[in-house]
């Protein structure tokens, strides 16, 4: 994940990572329920329960739409400022939409994603449904023939992401479980084979595939592609020390502690601290109390319960920093394949009171989270934001706006030698040091879709991005699931 790098004597260094256990530490228990405050007249959790299926209204979309996501679509798709707004608020209405469609249509449910040369939802069920039926349940969801299409296609969703699994298993056997990963996007399977593997690689998994669609699934579509998406970048991480120096961000120091603004670790001392981004706002469903989410690599290296700080400009060329709280419940580098953590708030004299809120650098303003994507448990189940969707990311480096590619990706080894699985590829989001655990949300800015947690080789190396960038999203509904925490809005 964007690499952690450490200034020491002036220069970056990297750190090694370290095995970092689950933290005992969660919501309920002795820390977490110290207090029993009340929440704050404009703070109130956002229960799972409330998510799925939620239709939002057009008007409040509308006057939500994040004007990054607005230029990155005219940009990308070519399409009028009507147009754009119409299809963007369009992706936004319905929180939560896989799952609530899986609800609604079982093991009919073939899976859905935005169309964005189109301009529309595509909805896919298997043959033999009742087409009607379904228009009529989109029409519940405000999705009405203009907003989104229904396709048969021959597996449903659950199936064919079995099948992938399926498929993934074996090729790793055979090349080598770095080198390729399997998913099933949109109505497809994807294989994904490391260009550091010979020609005949490519033409093993082909017959592999082939072989297994023929018995299984053989109108299921497939296709293979040569990138380098395992290895990349890590923590995008830096100093406080330091970050002045290839960038000019000292704007970008908060004046008090929100979602997309840095934080940094307050132990080792000066010289090695490393600096994050902070995501949303969480915390227990019952009672406030506080947890920033963020990227569990921040803290590679030295466990749970390390103190964190906030800064701010002290000098054109320095800050000052106080403490914050403590950093617990890390799963990164555990059984869950995940990447985050959460950040403890305890001490609200130093930097104002926590609101449910985080910062837009692009257009300098506050927003109020409303919505999020969340999981059934610690696995994907439809439970992150679709494929096609446009999300932006905010954080140390400012704000980076991209599509959704994967919304379940296959295994990604990092760099540090630790597996990753369920996260989002989103490609046209830019990341660089600095900006882990920044939280992305969808275009309507009040609905969360998780946090930046990697670069892959082909998306950039952590300093310059490429053409197109990359970079890969830890899922809200994940880190909400492992620690138990809910957003607060």
């Amino acid at each position: 994940m964007l690499e952690v790098v450490r200034a020491q004597t002036g220069r970056a260094l990297a750190l090694l990572m370290a095995v970092v256990g689950l933290c005992a530490v969660g919501v309920g228990t002795a820390e977490g329920a110290a207090g029993l405050q009340p929440f704050p007249f404009d703070v109130k959790p956002l229960l799972a329960e409330d998510q799925i299926g939620r239709v939002v209204p057009v008007e409040e979309i509308a006057k939500g739409l994040d004007p990054a996501a607005i230029t990155y679509y005219q940009r990308t798709f070519k399409t009028s400022d009507a147009e754009t707004r119409r299809r963007l608020i369009d992706q936004g209405r319905v929180v939560g939409l896989p799952a609530e469609l899986s609800r609604r249509f079982g093991d009919r449910f073939g899976g859905v994603w935005y169309d964005n040369e189109r301009g529309h939802w595509v909805v896919a069920v298997t043959r033999g449904s009742s087409l009607p039926t379904v228009r009529e349940a989109l029409r519940e969801l405000t999705l009405d023939e203009s907003a989104a299409a229904v396709e048969e296609v021959p597996l449903s969703a659950s199936a064919r992401t079995a099948l992938a699994g399926r498929l993934d298993v074996e090729l790793r056997e055979r090349l080598g479980g770095r080198n390729v990963t399997v998913s099933a996007p949109r109505d497809a399977i994807e294989a994904i084979v490391s260009p550091k593997l010979p020609d005949d690689a490519v033409e093993l998994a082909r017959s592999v595939i082939e072989e297994r669609l023929a018995a299984e699934a053989p109108e299921v579509p497939y296709d293979i592609a040569r990138l380098e998406i395992s290895g990349g970048v890590n923590a995008v991480a830096c100093s406080s020390q330091s970050y002045f120096l290839p960038f000019n961000y000292i704007h970008q120091c908060n004046e008090f502690i929100a979602g997309g603004q840095d934080w940094e670790h307050n132990n080792p001392p000066v010289a090695g601290r490393e600096l994050c981004t902070a995501g949303f706002l969480s915390g227990p469903p019952s009672y406030y109390d506080p947890y920033f989410m963020t990227a569990g690599h921040c803290n590679s290296w030295a466990g749970n319960g390390v103190g964190y700080n906030a800064c701010k400009p002290a000098t054109p060329t320095a800050v000052t920093c106080g403490a914050i709280g403590t950093q617990v419940n890390n799963y990164w580098y555990t059984a869950f394949n995940g990447d985050g953590m959460l950040l403890h708030m305890t001490n609200f004299g130093y930097w104002g009171y926590p609101l449910g809120r985080w910062w837009n650098w692009s257009t300098s303003t506050y927003t109020q989270l409303q919505y999020w994507w969340p999981w059934n448990g610690a696995a994907g189940d439809n439970g992150s934001a679709p494929i096609g969707t446009i999300v932006c990311r905010n954080g140390h480096s400012g704000t980076s706006c991209g599509e959704i590619k994967n919304n379940n990706m296959g295994v990604i080894w990092t760099e540090a030698g630790n597996a990753l699985t369920y996260t989002i590829w989103v490609e046209g989001m830019c990341s660089v040091v600095g900006d882990s655990g920044s939280p992305v949300t969808q275009a309507y800015q009040a609905t969360a879709v998780g946090l930046a947690v990697y670069v892959p080789p082909v998306g950039g190396n952590g300093t310059t991005c490429a053409s197109p960038p990359v970079t890969v999203v830890e899922p809200v509904g994940r880190v909400a699931s492992v620690t138990g925490v809910v957003p607060y809005g």
